[in-house]
């Protein structure tokens, strides 16, 4: 073989190389864009379901399907006057634990369940997370040290009023960071804020028949 075969025969080979490196980008590049799409249809159709809901319990009945479709287990709490929390609905749980009535808070989850309401702000149970971590878990939830949890707190007005609990307990597989977790935090502030539109337009409606009653 000649010299200006060798040649020929590197960079063929080396183009070949290049094209193949390309070609498996462009793949990855797609799928990850096809991925992204497919979360962004998920979450718009999600919003969507909130708008079409008329009172609190439709909302939260929604938020609590729409979270336990997106992460696999998802759990509503609410808090009532002087600060009581109490479970409202569980989504995705074993029977064993289905009936919410049932459901007994201790110490330490209301402990944790207070700290997100003072806070305000999503409290990822891992420690792998950044912004703000608690490692204690619930006693209604076990989650194992290679699956995810979160907590985010729904304001309507100036008041945290619903606590929205996720985890990827159910999950085939466990997940370095969870995917879920942006969307599950997302969908449950837009919560808050369509459930206080839906508040102030009661009340809107209320001072309206009492004028026109005058």
């Amino acid at each position: 073989m000649s010299l200006e075969q060798e040649v020929q025969k590197a960079v063929g080979e080396l183009l070949d190389r290049l094209r193949t490196s390309i070609e498996s980008e462009l793949t990855r590049t797609i799928k990850a864009s096809q991925v992204e799409r497919s979360g962004a249809s998920k979450l718009l159709a999600g919003v969507r379901r909130l708008d079409a809901g008329t009172t609190l319990i439709a909302i939260l009945d929604s938020l609590g399907e729409l979270i336990a479709a997106l992460s696999g287990r998802a759990a509503l709490l609410v808090v009532e006057e002087e600060g009581k929390i109490r479970p409202w609905r569980l989504v995705g749980f074993s029977p064993e634990i289905s009936d919410v009535t049932s459901l007994t808070l201790t110490d330490a989850d209301l402990s944790s369940l207070k700290d997100v309401i003072i806070k305000r702000q999503a409290c990822l149970l891992s420690s792998a997370d950044r912004r703000n971590t608690n490692s204690r878990g619930f006693s209604f939830a076990e989650v194992p040290e290679d699956r995810h949890a979160l907590v985010v707190p729904v304001v309507i007005g100036d008041d945290v009023m619903v606590l929205v609990y996720a985890d990827d307990v159910s999950a085939a597989l466990p997940q370095p960071e969870p995917s879920w977790s942006e969307a599950v935090e997302l969908l449950a502030r837009y919560a808050g804020r369509r459930l206080e539109g839906l508040t102030v337009g009661r009340a809107l409606a209320s001072i309206g028949e009492s004028t026109a009653n005058k």
